[in-house]
């Protein structure tokens, strides 16, 4: 059964249609604006006139009349009546090239990164007919996927004023559209260097341990039964004596790594000398190693490569070079059990066997969810000893609601790794932004990435950070001082003023008093006072809760003027009138110059009552210095005495 909606997107695009034909004196522009608009979802064109449909479908239409076999065109523009037929309120891209996957998440994930959002997304496609110049000479509505097929799209997002970052988005899609078609182009012949290595694994084995040959052609074939989207391949030598080895990169890349001058890591160019970190990951036992690339992917998803590199070995059995496999991990190999991931279920094996835990404890079971829940792409890239140290630490919080750092340097020390725990009830934007500020100011870089993850079975909270340091060398850090400063970010205002009125009243009464006070202050007064301060207005608090007589405080902010001071009165039940108030004050040679309100609302018993705080910011009538300490006292006494209309309220006072 249609909807209104469906209704009246029929009814626009057959008048939209009738536009058309009048336009182009054909058929041909109608049959093509009804199978551009086809799939739209109609309440994305529900507000649209026919007009600037059937302009922006004819746009796309001459727009694709010539186009070279394989040559993408993309143009993008702000459409205007006298150049492009309709006045658009957003930057519109159109993009026509050949049928192929992940043509519109990529282009959509490139337009997500600049920032941009889409307002609208238009993408058929036709089989066409051209001549050997590319002039088209008939198209087909058809389903994708198809040989031969062109893919059309028409993407609206945030208008773009400025020339240059219309030619600067051109630029950008281009270089996406460059790297899917080479991806799409090369996906078998990548996949055909995995069996490669397969085959070698099998028919010229290093001299490795048997398990760790067949825990990496596991893993191989692994990534080849879907759990890997091939995107790159390159070979890597490794040339040179073996005090000043340098990269050599092998001619033949395929996919993204076509080019040899793009580098999978910052520092593997080709003739660049071997780091430290490098020589170290040769000589250590792994044959293959999974770390992130340096630079994200403009294919499918704008995520950080994922990077597979395997050992390459001569007849003697030294490490000569790696081959190198970029790509995504897939969304399966995410949702299976990391225990049916090779190389990874080695890493739980191992942790587990050290634990040493009872199959048929809670703690073997807890170990085990933990190890589950571990974020899948540390998993993937930690090692053993890490791993087990990680996962121990995450056992002994026993779901207690505090603040932990687990901390993981990038085996090439372009990044860390920071996997936080907080409270979930505390964890917020602001909360979150809080410990970003600290880890960046700890490694000295700028958090690139944040993957934050809530269960309802834990009180916990886990945020993962990716911090990439300014500076080339490991900055000197202490996990324990940086886990002590997260921990006061989290600490909320109340869990300041619990740990103050024990300090200040004792367990036992600093534990009564934060039962009726601990929710008493609304967010202005905490935002106001530090939770020190309020230890010592609770006792004034208190005291006109008790006595239901009026309490003061004068006291003066530390680095305000000495001619300037501040009261603070505490009345029970109600608020006190300022025009009450005032006069008394400017009767003792004081000028008001504000006044803030706040009710403080505690718990008592079943109940609850209210005392009204009001803090007045004063200063000398004559802006003379006030000596606080030999005022205080008579003041006090002599306002209380006015206030309770015991001595005369006038200038005397």
């Amino acid at each position: 059964m249609a909807t209104r909606t469906d209704t009246r997107k029929r009814n626009l695009v057959n008048k939209a249609a009738q536009l058309s034909r009048k336009q182009f004196g054909e058929d041909a522009g109608a049959k093509f604006l009804r199978a551009y608009y086809a799939n739209v979802p109609p309440a994305d064109i529900a507000a649209m006139d026919a007009e600037t449909l059937s302009a922006a479908a004819n746009s796309c239409f001459r727009f694709a009349q010539k186009r070279l076999a394989g040559e993408p065109l993309v143009r993008v523009f702000n459409p205007r009546q006298a150049d492009h037929g309709w006045d658009g309120r957003h930057t519109v891209i159109e993009v026509v090239t050949d049928d192929m996957p992940f043509l519109v998440d990529s282009i959509t994930a490139e337009l997500n990164y600049q920032g941009l959002t889409v307002h609208l997304l238009v993408h058929p496609t036709f089989q066409v007919i051209r001549t050997p110049a590319g002039k088209m000479k008939t198209f087909t509505p058809c389903a994708a996927d198809r040989a031969g097929n062109e893919s059309f799209m028409h993407f609206e997002v945030n208008e773009q004023a400025d020339p240059k970052i219309l030619a600067y988005l051109k630029g950008r899609l281009e270089r996406v559209l460059q790297d899917v078609s080479a991806a799409v182009e090369d996906w078998k012949s990548i996949r055909g260097q995995a069996a490669t290595i397969l085959n070698d694994l099998d028919s010229s084995p290093p001299k490795a341990a048997k398990a760790e040959i067949s825990e990496t052609r596991a893993f191989v074939e692994w990534m080849l039964e879907d759990h890997f989207t091939f995107l790159g391949y390159r070979e890597y030598d490794y040339v040179g004596s073996s005090a000043k080895q340098k990269l050599k990169v092998r001619p033949g890349g395929l996919g993204v790594l076509r080019s040899s001058s793009r580098p999978i890591f910052k520092s593997w160019t080709d003739g660049a000398s071997l780091s430290d970190e490098v020589c170290s990951l040769i000589c250590q036992p792994n044959l293959a190693m999974v770390a992130k690339g340096s630079q994200r992917a403009a294919v499918h998803r704008r995520v950080h490569l994922d990077v597979v590199g395997v050992k390459k070995f001569d007849s003697a059995g030294d490490v000569v070079g790696a081959r190198i496999i970029v790509g995504l991990f897939t969304s399966a190999a995410y949702s299976l059990s990391p225990t049916r991931i090779p190389i990874v279920r080695r890493k739980i094996s191992q942790t587990m066997d050290s634990a040493g835990f009872s199959p048929s404890s809670h703690n073997f079971k807890a170990l085990t969810h933990i190890l589950e829940t571990y974020p899948r792409d540390e998993l993937l890239q930690i090692d053993s000893d890490l791993l087990l140290d990680h996962a121990m630490g995450i056992l002994h919080l026993q779901e207690r609601q505090r603040t932990a750092l687990f901390v993981r340097w990038d085996p090439l020390q372009r990044y860390v790794t920071a996997l936080v725990y907080v409270p979930r009830d505390r964890f917020n934007t602001e909360l979150r932004e809080k410990l970003a500020d600290i880890l960046e100011a700890s490694f000295g870089g700028s958090c690139i990435a944040f993957f934050p993850e809530f269960s309802t079975e834990s009180v916990l909270a886990r945020i993962l950070f990716v911090i990439k340091p300014g500076a080339d060398e490991v900055p000197d850090y202490r996990v324990d001082q940086i886990e002590a400063a997260l921990c006061e970010a989290t600490r909320s205002w109340g869990d300041r003023l619990r740990d103050a009125l024990v300090d200040a009243r004792g367990e036992e009464v600093g534990a009564v008093m934060c039962a009726r006070y601990g929710q008493a202050f609304t967010a202005a007064f905490r935002e106001r006072y530090d939770p020190a301060v309020a230890v010592d207005d609770i006792v004034s608090i208190d005291a006109a809760r008790i006595s239901e007589r009026l309490q003061l405080n004068l006291y003066r902010p530390s680095g305000d003027p000495a001619h300037t001071v501040h009261l603070k009165l505490y009345h029970a039940a109600h608020a006190l009138p300022l025009s009450d108030v005032i006069p008394m004050l400017e009767n003792m040679g004081l000028k008001v110059i504000g006044e803030e309100p706040f009710a403080v609302e505690y718990q008592y018993g079943d109940g609850t009552g209210t005392v009204w705080v009001h803090d007045f910011q004063m200063e000398s009538r004559s802006r003379a210095d006030i000596d606080l300490d030999q005022v205080r006292e008579p003041f006090h006494e002599g306002f209380a005495r006015v206030f309770e209309q015991s001595s005369v309220d006038d200038g005397f006072n």
